[in-house]
């Protein structure tokens, strides 16, 4: 074989080399794709869980969420919202008549699955396990954030202004709250004598602990 052929020979090897790594890149590029339209998130419960982007159809489930959303300028999202909501409508001036799906505790998941939304945003603890079951066997995903525990509160709304590519209205409201809440904790460092205190919940006799989110309120308040 003379030089000319080796050369070539060579060559086409060497192309042949290239078109392989690059078809393995494009082969693999689709699944990288399709892993971009999804984000990794750890909830209330402290599952990892995978939501599916872009979310534009959402459901609200109660009003710490609620009022989030609304801080984070994305009502327009809200295609459902928890019955209670009607109780106070003069709070919920732009969200009074958004379709009702139910309770907070209890929401009807047909009402739900009529309005297909991208995105179901509830409490850590209610509803229970087999609510989220249900929507999953309908494709709908279920969120799991609190919003009303202090030390948490920061991370979910900047989870959620990541989900909702609301980015920078959440830092703005993360730096309003660090700054209220610096203020408030200055303010009652040398206070030494405070009153016993006692926080009925949704129920009668139904108090909160130390941890709570109510704890936590009551103990800034």
């Amino acid at each position: 074989m003379n030089r000319n052929i080796r050369g070539r020979t060579r060559k086409a090897v060497r192309i042949a080399c290239i078109a392989a790594l690059l078809c393995r890149i494009f082969w693999v590029s689709p699944l990288q794709a399709a892993n971009g339209n999804s984000i990794r998130i750890t909830d209330a419960t402290g599952r990892t869980v995978s939501i599916r982007l872009p979310v534009k159809r959402l459901v609200a489930l109660n009003s710490d969420v609620l009022e989030v959303i609304r801080s984070l300028k994305a009502e327009s999202l809200v295609k459902g919202v928890f019955s209670e909501i009607s109780r106070d409508p003069s709070f919920w001036p732009g969200l009074k008549d958004i379709t009702r799906v139910g309770s907070w505790r209890a929401p009807d998941a047909e009402i739900i699955a009529e309005l297909n939304p991208d995105l179901i945003i509830t409490y850590s603890r209610n509803p229970g396990p087999g609510f989220a079951e249900k929507m999953a066997s309908l494709g709908i995903q279920v969120l799991r954030l609190d919003f009303y525990k202090i030390h948490t509160l920061e991370r979910e709304i900047q989870t959620l202004g990541r989900l909702l590519e609301r980015g920078r209205e959440a830092e703005r409201l993360c730096a309003w709250y660090q700054e209220n809440l610096g203020l408030i904790r200055e303010r009652l460092e040398k206070i030494d004598q405070k009153p016993d205190v006692y926080i009925e919940s949704y129920s009668d006799y139904h108090t909160t602990g130390p941890g709570s989110g109510g704890d936590e309120m009551c103990v800034l308040a």
